[in-house]
């Protein structure tokens, strides 16, 4: 491997910002990657009683897959297990237990061998590149995957594996070098395709990564599409955990300014609970706790399933409300003599059904600024980490206020455009007026003014003047521009205490507060009004239009989610500059607006944008 300086910078890059590399000049000759292909051949060839004794060993899903043994993947796809493959003992056994060949013997042991030897030095390689020198993975377990999708052309543009995240620590694929179908999500939300290339390998951060480096590694979601109707053959090597399965944020990734996300998680536990829920896509990290927690003073440890119970109740009202009453939406039920299959699944898996009405049930958190206490900053800290949004009420700033505001928009709009104009860009590219069809990626229906700095009380009657504005109107734009700035410096510093930086000052930083309106007609329903986007600023809160929706985010799991319109409260999401200034902690969640009805739709929105030294972070 030429591995040098620059190589160490770019693998820093890669794991933190992408979550994913591939590798050349490995060490693994071609003629073994050849000959492994050859003999998971002869595998699926040996009758299926004999692959079953390809049975799980003390992890869940490490043995035999066999056709449609998984809902999350197709018919197509069968796949033998290898755990753990880092120990020679494992590897003969598993050769036995499948009446392996001498030469299939080996060629399975020196695969295993090297495998091994290659991710501990990968493994290694990612830790030295995040400052972490030294780190020992040889007592890790390393879990081997052999699989094969056998595809036909009818199959062709269907998912063989569903969107999801690794469990383990880092993963090592040999893909198909003849045929593709595999997809990550990319930095801006969308799936992108990952095109083979023979004799290298294909290297990505899973859930156990990213606890371990106390969030700083992306665990990349990633899937596999049916492009060809062809048989696809890969193997995966997973870098799981240490061998007694606990694995904890390292001490050198926590500081004032990286507090600790996570506590001691076991990885046995997590996989238990991964695989029943269906959670495969690391949505549960945001619950494991940070710390052991006790029932009230017996030195009891409450179990890790428990304390995902209680992350569950705390974030979903809806889910807080079944954990008083579990048995409350079944119809006509005795617990005590109905044995239907939906109370029996409630009463023996409870855990289950919690995460699955989390992972189902989407839900923007609501944080009370008047009632703040510590479970709300516990709150806000996951909101802004992980969904990248959240709703704020009893913020302070009157619903006069803010139904005035929108009168003041609506007479903005009736003045001629040579007025309308003279609200030009100041400082900061598109900052000022856009008329409709200014902007490719938003529609003709769209249109804008903007105030910039609105936390400058002499820009705000610039502005009012440079349009004509009558005392009145002046006098409601002043009030509302001072009382949304207050409420966004206030935000922005609750956003910056809940991840353990205090009393970090915003009240230097520039604020453009622009006033929206789309004036949408039947015709346009359906359509996109702005297309998916990250804000480019720090913070942003959003006075939505009370009666006229449109608003959707790219949720956790990567889907479209609808943002309902709540009257008298505001939306907050997080941009780029806020992912910059916090050093990848904050989530810059990607966002747009569609047209929904044929009404006009009013929204006002202050971005918290930079320092107004230079406007230069670090």
């Amino acid at each position: 491997m030429n591995y040098l300086p620059t190589e160490k910078q770019k693998l820093a890059a890669a794991v933190t910002k992408l979550g994913c590399f591939r590798v050349v000049n490995h060490g693994i000759p071609k003629s073994l990657m050849a000959d492994i292909r050859a003999t998971v051949r002869l595998l699926l060839d040996m009758p299926e009683e004999v692959k079953l004794r390809n049975t799980e060993n003390i992890i869940s899903g490490t043995g035999y897959i066999s056709n449609n043994a998984q809902p999350d993947m197709t018919q197509f796809y069968e796949s033998f297990g290898i755990y753990n493959a880092a120990s020679s003992e494992d590897v003969q056994a598993f050769c036995s237990l499948l009446y392996l060949s001498a030469g299939a013997r080996e060629i399975v042991r020196e695969y295993a061998s090297k495998i091994h030897g290659l991710i501990m030095d990968i493994a290694s390689k990612i830790s030295d590149s995040l400052g972490l020198v030294e780190f020992s993975f040889q007592e890790w377990h390393g879990f081997l995957r052999l699989n094969h999708f056998k595809f036909t052309k009818d199959a062709i543009g269907s998912t063989a594996a569903v969107a999801h995240t690794d469990a383990g620590f880092v993963t090592i694929i040999q893909e198909d070098g003849n045929v593709g179908g595999f997809e990550i999500v990319g930095p801006t939300g969308n799936f992108e395709t990952i095109d083979p290339v023979s004799d290298s390998f294909f290297i990505n951060v899973g859930d156990m990564g990213k606890v371990w480096s106390n969030g700083r590694l992306h665990n990349v979601k990633h899937r596999v599409i049916c492009k060809e109707g062809l048989e696809r053959f890969s193997n995966v090597f997973f870098l799981l955990a240490p061998k007694n399965f606990m694995i904890q944020p390292q001490a050198e990734f926590i500081d004032p300014q990286h507090p600790k996300l996570y506590g001691d998680v076991n990885f046995k536990e997590y996989q238990k609970v991964r695989l029943a829920s269906r959670s495969l896509t690391g949505q549960l990290l945001p619950f494991l706790p940070t710390d052991q927690a006790t029932i009230s003073n017996e030195e009891v440890v409450i179990s890790e399933s428990e304390v995902i119970v209680e992350s569950l109740a705390n974030r979903n009202p809806n889910i807080q409300q079944w954990v008083s009453d579990p048995l409350k939406d079944v119809e006509n039920v005795d617990p005590l003599t109905d044995r239907s299959s939906k109370v029996k699944d409630l009463v023996a898996d409870p855990l289950k059904h919690l995460i699955m009405m989390e992972l189902e049930m989407f839900s923007v958190p609501v944080i009370d600024l008047v009632n703040y206490v510590p479970t709300e900053k516990q709150k806000l800290a996951a909101a802004v980490t992980e969904l990248g949004c959240f709703r704020v009420v009893n913020h302070g700033i009157p619903k006069s206020l803010m139904a005035d505001i929108r009168a003041t928009v609506r007479s903005l709009l009736d003045m001629p455009d040579e007025v309308k104009l003279r609200n030009t860009e100041n400082i900061v590219s598109g900052t000022g007026y856009i008329a409709k069809n200014a902007l490719p990626d938003m529609t003709q229906f769209y249109e804008s003014f903007a105030i910039y700095n609105a936390a400058s009380s002499e820009d705000v009657q610039a502005f009012c003047s440079l349009l004509y504005l009558s005392a009145g109107s002046r006098e409601i734009i002043s009030e509302y521009a001072s009382k949304i700035h207050g409420l966004i410096m206030d935000i922005a510093s609750k956003i910056s205490d809940s991840l353990g930086v205090v009393e970090f000052s915003f009240q230097e930083w520039h604020a453009l507060l622009r006033l929206n309106h789309f004036n949408f007609t039947k015709d346009a329903i359906g359509s996109i009004a702005a297309v998916a986007h990250t804000d480019a600023g720090f913070v942003t809160i959003i006075q939505e239009d009370g009666n006229v929706g449109g608003f959707e985010i790219i949720g956790p799991t990567g889907n479209i989610e609808t943002i309902d319109p709540v009257s008298d409260s505001f939306f907050i999401n997080i941009g780029d500059m806020g992912k910059v200034w916090s050093n990848g902690r904050l989530h810059n969640v990607k966002h747009r607006v569609m047209c929904k009805e044929g009404l006009e739709r009013f929204s006002n929105n202050i971005i918290v944008l930079t320092q107004k030294e230079n406007f230069l972070f670090n």
